[in-house]
């Protein structure tokens, strides 16, 4: 019963917000897709394998809890997805300009030496991500360490996001099943008598 009151709420779910986790992943320039792509999976067997050792007995507190954990769950959810804009926009950038395609970049304190060198040579070119990269190349300009990190720091960020929102759908969906498990035990008792 517990895993036909799950499917079509996880499919649903799936369903609906797919895509826009998808779209707000890192962007996938280094080995980093095996991360992103299992963070769900690996998330969903957790919250199940939970839910599985929570079963026993309804408890009036035991529906509270679970709401309460879900709101502090989904109120942590909304300061991470905001921290995490925040990094996606410091470690990313438009290349091609005008084109739509993210690429992630380094910091501005891990310059290559040609970067450098171009920045002296022509102080007033622009210094924008983008211009950098048209010039140079977009792997002339940050050094490869410092794009593994910041991609480190973005599947980190991500993975959080990911955890905090569903952890917070799943505490939210137990309480309503232990609301609909402790109706269902009331009708049975008041249908018995």
């Amino acid at each position: 019963s517990q895993l036909l009151f799950c499917l079509p709420v996880v499919s649903f779910a799936t369903t609906a917000f797919g895509g826009l986790l998808l779209n707000i992943a890192p962007p996938v320039q280094t080995e980093k897709k095996l991360g992103v792509g299992l963070a769900g999976f690996v998330l969903l067997f957790v919250l199940l394998a939970v839910t599985s050792l929570a079963e026993g007995p309804v408890r009036r507190w035991s529906k509270v809890a679970w709401l309460c954990a879900g709101l502090i769950l989904f109120a942590t959810f909304l300061g991470s997805f905001l921290l995490y804009t925040h990094q996606l926009r410091l470690h990313t950038y438009e290349f091609p300009l005008n084109s739509g395609a993210i690429r992630l970049r380094g910091s501005d304190a891990d310059w290559t030496q040609d970067a450098k060198n171009y920045v002296a040579d022509n102080p007033k070119e622009p210094r924008d991500p983008g211009d950098l990269a048209f010039n140079l190349g977009p792997e002339q300009v940050w050094t490869a360490q410092s794009v593994e990190a910041a991609s480190t720091q973005l599947l980190l960020g991500y993975a959080v996001v990911l955890f905090t929102l569903g952890s917070s759908l799943f505490c939210v969906m137990e309480s309503v099943r232990l609301g609909l498990l402790s109706t269902s035990k009331k009708r049975a008792r008041q249908g018995g008598l």
